[in-house]
């Protein structure tokens, strides 16, 4: 049996998906989710995070399990405030970093 909490005990790297908005150029920022943060995702909530600086900024988001599946992938409700898409065009979506 899968027990999430197992498998989250230190931070989640996610990245956003790529922007190729230019200015500022081809980029993508990371952001850490901590081990309370995943479990708030697994029960269906949402959380704020902030990603690293790439391209000289870096965004404020708000996330939630993409269409209630699995936490391989999120959804950016906000950034930076607005809605759903940052203003340098990075999409909707954010995914487990794989390195």
């Amino acid at each position: 049996m899968f027990i999430f909490q197992d498998k989250h005990l230190n931070e989640t790297d996610y990245v956003l998906r790529y922007s190729n908005e230019n200015p500022p150029g081809v980029h993508d920022h990371h952001f850490y989710l901590t081990h309370e943060q995943m479990v708030t995702l697994e029960k269906g909530g949402t959380v704020a995070a902030t990603t690293t600086i790439d391209a000289g900024h870096r965004h404020d988001l708000v996330l939630r399990r993409k269409y209630g599946g699995n936490l391989l992938w999120l959804e950016v409700i906000t950034c930076d405030g607005g809605d759903g898409e940052c203003w340098d065009k990075h999409t909707f979506g954010a995914h487990l970093f794989w390195s």
